[in-house]
Formats: C-alpha cells, structure tokens, sequence
C-alpha cells in the first residue's frame, strides 16, 4: 500500500535529520561563529596603548566577546613639552608632522571581529581632539598595508543591518538562516516546478506493481483451480483492490483500467470457486 507504515516514517525521518545535520554543518563551515576571546597587543604598561586597550575591552565585553590585552615594548610615546594648554603654548594653530598608528590584524580574523573592532575604533577615536578633527579617524587610506576586505566593507557600506540590529552572536545565526533560507528557495523553486511530475511518476510507479500483481492472478485463474486454492486468490485480489482504492487521482487512465480489471479477475475467481464447488455438491 503506499500509505506510510512505521518503517517509513522512520526512514523519512532519519533522512530529515541527515539533511539538517548536513546543512548545519554546511552552514558552519562557510559562516562560522567568530570567537569569544580575542587578543590584541599594546605596549607597556601605563601607556595610550594600554589605556585605550581598556577602553577597546570595554566595548568588546558589550558584544560579549573577550579582549585580552598583551603587554609589548612598543615606541615611546612622549609628547611632553610639546603644548600647555594652561599657558597658550603654541598661540597659534601649528601643522605637526608624526606618523598615525596602524592597526594591524592577522590575515584570519573573522570578519565579524574586524567590523566590531572597526567600530569599536570608531567609537573611541571618531570624536575631535586636539589633533583631529570629527570623524578623521580611523582612515582607510594606507598605501604600505593590504586592508581586509571586511574592513574595506565597513568604511564603504558601514555596519550592516544585523550588526546594527542584533547581538554579535545572534547576527552570525541569522545569516546562517539567511543563506539557508536563498538556498533553499534556489533549489526549492525547480523541485516544486518538478514535483508534480515526480509525484505522478511515483504515482503511476506504484500502479503499475498492483497490476503485476493483478496480472499473477489472472494466470492463476486460468488455470484449474481448487476452492481452497480460490479462497487465497481472492484476498489477495481484494488487498490489491484496497490499495488501489487508497490512491489519489483515480482519474488516471491507469487508475482505470486497474479498477476494470479488478472487477473482471474479482467475476471470474468467483466464477471458478462456484466451478471448484460445484462437483463437490454433486458427489455429495
């Protein structure tokens, strides 16, 4: 019959698990989670660095991720004597010439990582100071280092909507579901335009095995037939009757001449359990 029996059902479900399994892993693999803990190295302790290290941190823990700060002998940083803001010094506005500090990241952090800690830079270097204006940085202009493509993003487009819009976590889930999502509606689009073909296939698959089966019946019933031997061929007939009757569209041709022959093999086992019957009576 081809209603679904437990076997079925658990097959069915076994490859429903397989497929998420696989598209889980899939989605994983090409988006995955950005990590919890990240490092970055200042300079030595009780510098900028490692004030602005703190702040970084700060800003990391809102997104729930970790910011480890590594301590290095980085370049003294000694302005002293430069300005006194008390005492006017320069009065007047002066061009200073000094290298900018570049932030150098490894070529396989993850992207999501680079865009927090792109606006985490923004957020604590973006406002005006003494030395820069509003919004001057950070920049992405550096002719000596290649900048990640992440970042060239954010300096372009700025965050996306899910950044703006979700936790870190919860954006990396969402575009897991996004792209599973136009997956599968890019393959779901051509299976559902050839499902009904696919169905009626099955459909008439199945139809054609009742028939055979049907067809073992009519030999049998050619031949010379004992009333015990009658009484098993009719029910199978009649289990293959009701496996027809349980089929949708039984307005197919095949549906048809199925249920036609049904009808005829059903007259003629009862024409040959009345012939198998009937010398029995007379001996009797």
């Amino acid at each position: 019959m081809l209603g679904f029996n437990r076997w079925h059902l658990f097959k069915s479900l076994a490859a429903i698990l397989c497929i998420a399994g696989i598209v889980s892993l899939a989605a994983a693999y090409f988006i995955p989670a950005p990590p919890t803990t990240v490092t970055i190295a200042t300079a030595y302790k009780g510098s900028t660095f490692v004030f602005y290290g703190e702040k970084y941190r700060e800003i990391f823990a809102r997104a729930h991720v970790k910011l480890e700060l590594r301590e290095t002998n980085g370049a003294v940083d000694n302005l002293q004597g430069v300005f006194d803001i008390e005492g006017s010094i320069p009065p007047n506005d002066v061009t200073l010439l000094a290298t900018t500090n570049r932030l150098l990241i490894r070529d396989d952090l993850h992207p999501e990582i680079v865009q927090l800690l792109l606006r985490t830079v923004s957020e604590v270097h973006g406002k005006q100071d003494i030395f820069q204006q509003a919004g001057e940085f950070p920049t992405p202009t550096d002719p000596e280092y290649p900048m990640a493509a992440s970042a060239i993003d954010f300096y372009k487009n700025g965050p996306s909507f899910l950044q703006r819009h979700l936790p870190l976590w919860l954006s990396v889930h969402a575009q897991r579901a996004i792209a599973v999502l136009v997956a599968a509606i890019a393959i779901g689009i051509p299976l559902f335009n050839l499902a009904p073909k696919l169905y009626r296939w099955v459909l008439d698959g199945h139809m054609r095995r009742l028939y055979r089966r049907l067809r073992i019946i009519e030999e049998a019933a050619q031949t010379e037939l004992t009333a015990p031997q009658v009484v098993p061929l009719q029910t199978e007939l009649e289990d293959i009757d009701r496996a027809a009757r349980v089929l949708p569209q039984r307005h197919s041709d095949l549906s048809f001449i199925l249920e036609h022959h049904i009808t005829l093999t059903r007259a003629q086992l009862a024409s040959r359990l009345v012939e198998a019957r009937t010398p029995a009576a007379k001996v009797a």
